[in-house]
């Protein structure tokens, strides 16, 4: 819950609109895979965030459960990569157009974007993972090649009053993309930056 996805899409949204919530503690999950399927088997479940290393993770576990309740998988906070959400589909079961793709993140109050189904593109032989279109009330612009955003909740200055938006209200969000057929791709970030200690 420390995280955006699960503190705003997993926690406060169910709990605002009365969704019922099945958690899985993170370390029992690791040590125990199958708690997944297990969760949407006995609760009846049909909307699952992970990031894109929890489908990974979970292509290589047997399902021995039924998963047919489910009508979303939503791959999210971190880059979504092809390969790993096929093979997902693939061992699950699992139909591609259930997949989706969320584009978030915390100095917008998490979505900005969220793809239909799977969808992918081949971009100079590479291949990039659809992360779809603008919610409601979110407007997205590239500039040399960086993704702004603008929403109702997006953030405007940080903690000592510096703005950082632009003359029309986008923030820069520090990624690299592209944009086809109205669906955001985002191919990396400007600057990779890790704070250690």
């Amino acid at each position: 819950l420390y995280h955006d996805m699960g503190f705003i899409a997993c926690f406060v949204m169910p709990l605002m609109l009365g969704v019922r919530v099945a958690m899985i503690d993170p370390i029992d999950w690791l040590n125990q895979r199958s708690l997944l399927y297990e969760a949407v088997s006995r609760f009846g479940g049909t909307i699952c965030y992970m990031p894109n290393f929890g489908f990974e993770v979970m292509s290589k576990v047997e399902c021995s459960h039924s998963l047919a309740s489910m009508r979303l998988w939503v791959s999210c906070s971190e880059p979504s990569y092809k390969d790993t959400l096929e093979k997902f589909c693939e061992k699950t079961g699992t139909a591609p157009s259930t997949v989706s793709t969320c584009y978030a993140m915390a100095e917008n109050v998490f979505a900005m974007t969220m793809s239909s189904g799977l969808k992918t593109i081949n971009k100079e032989g590479k291949w990039f993972v659809s992360c779809g279109k603008p919610i409601p009330s979110t407007m997205i612009k590239l500039i040399d090649g960086q993704i702004f955003v603008k929403s109702d909740t997006s953030i405007t200055s940080y903690y000592n009053g510096n703005r950082i938006c632009d003359n029309e209200g986008f923030y820069p969000t520090g990624d690299i993309g592209f944009i086809s057929d109205e669906e955001l791709y985002v191919e990396g970030r400007s600057a990779d930056i890790m704070i250690q200690a």
